[in-house]
Formats: structure tokens, C-alpha cells, sequence
């Protein structure tokens, strides 16, 4: 019986935003991703960028991008007409477009590393060439009848409260593209991980809640609340 009452209330997998080489030549990276069910790519402005960069975004930095041309939530795609080096380079996933010249990536959520040759790093030899792999997350930490608190995860660096993100609650076990969350709370630090808490809300016995963490899209008015930037989902049950 304890078994069973346990897969009862085991939520859907979390989901978020992945990205992967499958191949680095000298002239092109060719990639695979996977985002949130849901997502359409083209319509929402996805984009890839490439650096010549270190293990981590260079935020402020010039890149290369290319935009998704599919509206499934996985798929793939080839930078071409490069000249890659021996260098190394960072590859990061958008799930919308391009910020100003402030804080230009608001919407790169995800990233893969391609390591120089020769550095003695992992994976080098593989046709990929690839290196570390980040994505982002947001889970529950505590709740209580009245309370909720969610930590998430984005990549170091990135700018949360200048981003404009947000986490969404919905009851259920999905987060939605187009229906408005039960609650939404900004993610007012600067840091790149932390906690977000939910207050005067109400917890019910037996219900599933699903939390979504955007990228940008925040407003104190739901009804102008962009919601085409889901980053990562997560579900609990009570």
C-alpha cells in the first residue's frame, strides 16, 4: 500500500532547455536541442548564439546567432560558414530574442562547451567535442498552507531581476504557454541562483501544483504577463 500511495503522487518528469553538439568541423557546429512541451521555437524567437569564449556566457560580448526555424520543442540545427579554431568556444540556447545593448541575452537560458584542443579537457577526441552541459531548474523547497518557497537555477552570470524573470504557479500539472499561473512572483535578485517566495496563497491537501521558471516577460499586470520564455517546470504534489 505504501508503494502505491507513493506513485500516486509522483509528478510529471521536470522539463527545461537542453543543448547539444553533434558535430564541430572547422566550418560548422551542427547542435541538438530539447525544450519544454509546448514550445514553438519560430513563433517564440528561439535563437542559438556561438562564442569564442571560456566555459561561461560572455553576456556582454558580441556572438553569433542563428534562429530556430521549427515550431516542435525539440530538434536540431548547423551554424555554417565558420571558421572554427582550436579555441574553445560556448554555445547557449535563447528562448526568445535578443535583449538592448545593456543586457543583450536576457534570454539565453541553456549552454555547451566545446573545449580548445589540446587542453586536456574531456570529450576532446569525440566527433562532438563536447564539454560541459547547463540547464536551467526551479523546484520547491518548502511549503506550507499559506506559503511556498522555489529555488531555481540559471547559468552563472546571468542577470535574473535585469532579465525581468519570473517564477509562475499553476494548479494542475502543467505550466502553460497561454493560460495565466494561479500566482507568479518575480525573481528580484541579481544572482544567478536563489530562492523565490509566494505568500497568501493557499495550499490545498491532494493537489498537484506545477511551477515554471520564464526568463523574462514579468509585469506586475497579468494581464501583460509574457509567457513565451519558459526556461524549466517542475511538479509537486501535496
Amino acid at each position: 500500500m505504501k508503494d502505491s500511495v507513493s506513485k500516486l503522487f509522483t509528478g510529471p518528469a521536470p522539463q527545461t532547455v537542453v543543448v547539444n553538439t553533434t558535430s564541430v568541423t572547422a566550418t560548422q557546429i551542427s547542435l541538438k536541442f530539447d525544450t519544454p512541451n509546448g514550445n514553438q521555437p519560430s513563433d517564440f524567437g528561439n535563437e542559438v548564439w556561438v562564442w569564442q569564449s571560456g566555459n561561461q556566457v560572455p553576456w556582454t560580448s558580441n556572438g553569433e546567432a542563428q534562429a530556430v526555424k521549427v515550431n516542435t520543442p525539440s530538434g536540431d540545427l548547423s551554424f555554417t560558414g565558420l571558421s572554427v579554431t582550436t579555441l574553445s568556444y560556448i554555445i547557449g540556447y535563447a528562448v526568445g530574442p535578443k535583449g538592448d545593448k545593456s543586457w543583450p541575452y536576457p534570454n539565453v537560458v541553456a549552454s555547451v562547451y566545446v573545449p580548445a584542443l589540446g587542453s586536456g579537457d574531456a570529450a576532446t577526441d569525440d566527433a562532438a567535442q563536447q564539454g560541459d552541459v547547463f540547464s536551467p531548474s526551479v523546484d520547491k523547497v518548502t511549503f506550507g498552507a499559506t506559503s511556498l518557497v522555489v529555488k531555481y537555477d540559471m547559468l552563472s552570470g546571468y542577470n535574473p531581476s535585469m532579465s525581468g524573470a519570473y517564477v509562475g504557479v499553476w494548479e494542475g500539472t502543467t505550466a502553460s504557454y497561454s493560460q495565466k499561473p494561479k500566482w507568479y512572483e518575480p525573481v528580484s535578485s541579481k544572482n544567478s541562483s536563489g530562492t523565490v517566495s509566494f505568500n497568501n496563497i493557499q495550499i490545498l491537501r491532494g493537489t498537484s501544483y506545477t511551477m515554471g521558471l520564464f526568463a523574462t516577460g514579468y509585469d506586475t499586470d497579468v494581464t501583460k504577463l509574457k509567457q513565451t520564455a519558459l526556461a524549466a517546470t517542475s511538479t509537486f504534489s501535496v
